[in-house]
């Protein structure tokens, strides 16, 4: 399970995955960052739980 928080108004993204790759990672990285926007909340910054997901280069670039 991919799960994103924001920080200011506690409002929850959660999606379930049958892996835990890079891809899938980013993947939902993007959705959730579309579907905060869709609700008005812009991202200024991602924490992580430094899973393997989230310490490639792929996960990098899409942060950026």
């Amino acid at each position: 399970m991919h799960t994103v928080i924001d920080d200011h108004s506690r409002v929850a993204d959660a999606e379930i995955h049958g892996d835990e790759t890079p891809a899938t990672a980013a993947g939902g990285l993007r959705r959730a960052v579309s579907w905060f926007a869709a609700r008005g909340v812009t991202v200024e910054r991602v924490l992580s739980d430094n899973g393997p997901a989230y310490k490639c280069h792929l996960w990098r670039d899409t942060c950026r």
